[in-house]
């Protein structure tokens, strides 16, 4: 059994939740408890701690080439995991995901051109997006009941611009945690298909799935609608690696994937860092009981977070996540919003959760939780929230 309940001190490293530098730098306060970024609090495999060692103590760190036994350890944990049969000719890599989003758009769009998103959605999809010189296309999500559904008219409508290129879609969705369903996944890239927009299917929290819900990768819907998406993953989120990760690329078209590693190869975005590639044999080959133990640990926290909210903060709306270890609130009943609810948060409970507006200006009212921690770390968290809002009159 893994001690996932075990509390880390981790304010003295660079990590960009914990270190107060930091905090201060982006809440306005340094001491805070962090519940934002998705970064979770949990020591890394023991295996790939011990195997990561090893390859230190090798005192060798000069150039190295990526092993084509990657990539077969990829296709065997994708088949393994979620029964999708990789071909590895199909695998291409950048230094992150986000690198590989903002490459796609560079050579499948033009400047001036749109790129749908889905809003309230991880928030670099549109800073990517402007800094590429593209425009940012909104296909809001409806919020019904408690869950969120896609406009699908809207994204007809969006995706029939000829000015519309490509779309960015976060499966499962950050942060309002909605797995897709098979029905949803054939909608959407029916709609690109038609529309010849190009799917970009971010599918970084594929191994988080809970409430036996079923993750299906776009790369395994109806074979003509393959050759139009392209599915990106890494190592960063399922085994906590996002400083020492690579970003995965899948094709499904032989045209775009030349072109993307040519452009690769052209700014030199190839290059092999020694201990990401123990990383990755290691997590792929031996890192799944770890990974098992942890997705029933923090199904648990999230159960735990929805009754005390439930019990105790009735008002604040809470969206059940089908996937991801983020929670997505409401706090529109107690009538703050914007800053005003983040110096709240930051001031009065000293917690930094990651404040509803950087998904956008009208979710100013919302707020992301990390539950990615030991269960003493979101006791207390949910003690702060809680012990606060009980003073406010609704």
């Amino acid at each position: 059994m893994i001690d996932f309940d075990e509390l880390h001190d981790r304010k003295e490293s660079y990590s960009v939740k914990w270190n107060n530098q930091f905090l201060e730098k982006m809440f306005g306060k340094g001491e805070l408890l962090p519940f934002w970024v998705a970064d979770m609090d949990f020591r890394a495999p023991q295996v790939l701690i011990e195997n990561l060692k090893k390859r230190s103590e090798q005192g060798f760190y000069g150039y190295e080439f990526r092993p084509d036994s990657i990539k077969e350890k990829i296709a065997e944990w994708c088949y393994r995991r979620h029964e999708w049969e990789i071909d590895v000719k199909n695998i291409s890599f950048a230094p992150n995901v986000l690198n590989a989003i903002s490459v796609l758009i560079e050579l499948n769009t033009n400047h001036g051109e749109g790129v749908i998103i889905q809003p309230p959605v991880y928030y670099p999809f549109e800073e990517t997006i402007i800094s590429s010189g593209r425009k940012v296309v909104y296909n809001r999500l409806i919020e019904d009941n408690g869950l969120y559904r896609i406009d699908f008219k809207n994204l007809k409508e969006a995706a029939s611009d000829r000015n519309t290129r490509a779309m960015i879609l976060c499966s499962p969705h950050n942060p309002v945690g909605r797995v897709w369903t098979e029905v949803e996944l054939t909608r959407i890239a029916q709609i690109c298909f038609d529309e010849n927009v190009l799917l970009i299917s971010d599918e970084i929290h594929m191994e988080f799935v809970f409430n036996n819900q079923y993750f299906l990768t776009t790369a395994l819907l109806e074979e003509k609608f393959r050759a139009n998406t392209v599915q990106l993953f890494s190592t960063g989120k399922t085994f906590n690696l996002s400083g020492n990760t690579i970003g995965i690329v899948h094709f499904n078209n032989r045209k775009f994937q030349n072109d993307f590693n040519r452009f690769i190869h052209r700014y030199h975005l190839n290059g092999v860092n020694v201990f990401t590639t123990t990383a990755l044999e290691t997590v792929f080959t031996e890192g799944e009981p770890w990974l098992n133990e942890l997705l029933t640990y923090l199904e648990e926290n999230l159960e735990y977070v929805l009754k005390r909210i439930k019990e105790e903060l009735p008002e604040v709306i809470r969206f059940k996540p089908e996937g991801t270890y983020l929670l997505w609130l409401s706090f529109a009943e107690y009538g703050f919003k914007g800053k005003e609810l983040e110096k709240l948060l930051v001031d009065k409970a000293d917690i930094a959760l990651d404040p509803g507006r950087w998904f956008g200006e009208e979710y100013s009212a919302y707020a992301r939780l990390n539950i990615g921690c030991c269960r003493e770390l979101l006791t207390e968290a949910i003690d702060r929230i809680t012990a606060l809002f009980k003073t406010l009159a609704v």
